[in-house]
């Protein structure tokens, strides 16, 4: 458990029964969470309101396409591992 930085307090293994904290492996975060995907999908969104609705659609696809990688980031999994049978499982 030392060797991880951050902890779950209390998941069951699937495996071998252990219930307890766990040692977060490791966090995927989906394409769009991170801050290129982000940047990708405000500049498609912005131009294609830009076109529709002129330069006020663009703002509002920028801001609405930062409301929507804000809610992405709550999409990312964490890998656990189980300190007693070094299985690693996968949760939301």
């Amino acid at each position: 458990m030392k060797k991880y930085r951050q902890h779950a307090e209390r998941i069951t293994c699937l495996e071998c029964g252990y219930v307890g904290p766990m040692g977060i492996k490791a966090r995927i975060k989906p394409w769009y969470a991170t801050w290129w995907g982000s940047i990708l999908l405000a500049a498609i969104a912005a131009s294609i309101a830009s076109v529709l609705f002129g330069g006020i659609g663009m703002m509002a696809a920028v801001i609405v396409g930062g409301l929507v990688s804000a809610l992405a980031l709550s999409g990312s999994r964490d890998i656990h591992s189980c300190p007693n049978c070094e299985a690693d499982l996968q949760r939301r």
